[in-house]
């Protein structure tokens, strides 16, 4: 008999995680059956160039002006369309949200969950810094033109005690499918310290781990094997549950702990290696996604306006192009829905699972 639902010890994990659990749990295993190192990329370049002709679409936006695009074919950059700017309801006015949205992440029901590097449509009581907010792809696929309308869930309350702190990542964990945010964080002096990162909540941006007196307290500082995120710009999960951080402090790819957020790997030495720029450029990746189904880390580098593969190993990078002829001057989110196919599961249909 089949069940819509996984138990492992004590915890019911619902039909909607249950198949992205059961790919996630099969590359893990596959790699270590296989002998090969989990800071390695998870498989061959044969295997990516047959897979890659069912390469899932990539979702995006560009932070200048809130413009949401998507390439149904990144590797080729075939498929652009561009959704135009998104919007927000002021209170029965449709107004565009212009610039400011830091990061993006997709969950595997089409739900795209957005930081907002100010506070919109909510309470501003001065102790936050960003909103969080929510779209469903599937309106932009389905009407192509017209109005993008974002929901406000809330403020992401993360305390900020400085004008430069920024939450300037969020990912999904995809064996749990807690929402985790990157903190880039400066002291009340404005100086930048060890970035951070909390666990949020989905539906308001409250911050889920709370100390006794009620205060939220963030999984940990992003630091280890004498190395320390002080400037990061993204994080984003593979669906082994590896969770890996851009830091533009010094343009390395670091591996976190996701129960700690302690560095465990410096996964790249030198984002720029493998890109093909000229001598003396630099990189700014400022934007992570995982292709499920294809099993690698994208980036977006501002500097160059680049879509390029992380490889997770130094000086093998692979640029996929420039963005330019877009008209796409700042993207600071891209993602894809982290299923093998690229494909949002209905979250309305029970998703069956069984031994």
């Amino acid at each position: 008999m089949e069940h819509n639902f996984f138990i492992t010890g004590t915890n019911i994990m619902s039909g909607k995680y249950a198949k992205l659990f059961k790919f996630a749990a099969t590359s893990f295993f596959a790699t270590l059956i296989a002998g090969v190192s989990t800071i390695q990329p998870l498989i061959n370049q044969d295997y990516q160039a047959q897979a890659q002709s069912n390469t899932p679409r990539l979702w995006g936006i560009d932070e200048d002006d809130g413009q949401l695009f998507s390439f149904e074919d990144y590797l080729t950059f075939t498929g652009f369309t561009n959704y135009g700017e998104l919007k927000w309801d002021n209170n029965g006015s449709i107004e565009a949200i212009g610039e400011d949205i830091e990061a993006m992440t997709l969950d595997e029901d089409g739900t795209m969950y957005m930081a907002l590097d100010r506070i919109l449509g909510v309470p501003d009581n001065g102790e936050y810094c960003a909103t969080l907010m929510s779209f469903k792809i599937q309106n932009a696929l389905e009407a192509r033109t017209g109005n993008n309308t974002v929901s406000i869930l809330g403020a992401i309350q993360i305390p900020c005690d400085s004008y430069k702190d920024n939450v300037s990542g969020i990912s999904i964990d995809p064996l749990t499918g807690d929402l985790i945010a990157l903190l880039k964080d400066y002291n009340n002096g404005n100086q930048s310290v060890h970035d951070k990162l909390y666990r949020i909540s989905k539906f308001d941006g409250s911050v889920v781990d709370l100390d006794n007196n009620g205060d939220p307290q963030a999984i940990g500082t992003i630091q280890g094997l004498g190395e320390q995120s002080r400037r990061a710009e993204d994080l984003e999960h593979a669906p082994d549950g590896r969770l890996f951080v851009t830091d533009n402090d010094d343009d390395k790819t670091y591996e976190v702990d996701r129960n700690t957020g302690e560095i465990i790997a410096v996964i790249d030495q030198s984002q720029e290696d493998g890109l093909g720029l000229s001598s003396g450029d630099t990189v700014k990746f400022e934007a992570l996604g995982w292709d499920f189904g294809n099993n690698i880390l994208v980036g977006n580098d501002d500097d160059n306006e680049v879509i390029a593969q992380l490889t997770l190993q130094d000086g093998q990078n692979q640029s996929y192009g420039d963005t330019d002829d877009m008209g796409l001057t700042d993207v600071e989110g891209i993602d894809f829905v982290p299923t093998p196919d690229g494909e949002p599961i209905d979250s309305t249909v029970a998703t069956p699972f069984s031994d």
